[in-house]
């Protein structure tokens, strides 16, 4: 038994069988549909702004435990 496609797979086909037909705008309004599956959007950081901005205490939180916490620790004094 053939492996069964995914829905994005289907989908993938289904855009390539219409571009290659031609049918560019089809193959487009599929292209978006399947965009945040495909290459998702990148997480936004936790914390603001460049090194230069942030307080001495938000430096030590970000050398401990990383940028999530140096963003809460950000949030607490805003």
């Amino acid at each position: 038994m053939a492996d069964p496609m995914s829905p994005l797979d289907i989908l993938m086909t289904i855009m390539r069988q219409r571009f290659d037909d031609g049918d560019a705008e089809g193959a487009v309004a599929i292209a978006k549909a399947v965009a945040p599956f495909v290459h998702p959007k990148p997480k936004e950081r936790a914390a603001h702004g460049t090194i230069d901005t942030l307080r001495d205490h938000q430096l030590v939180e970000l050398c401990r435990g990383g940028v999530a916490r140096a963003g809460a620790a950000q949030k607490a004094t805003d």
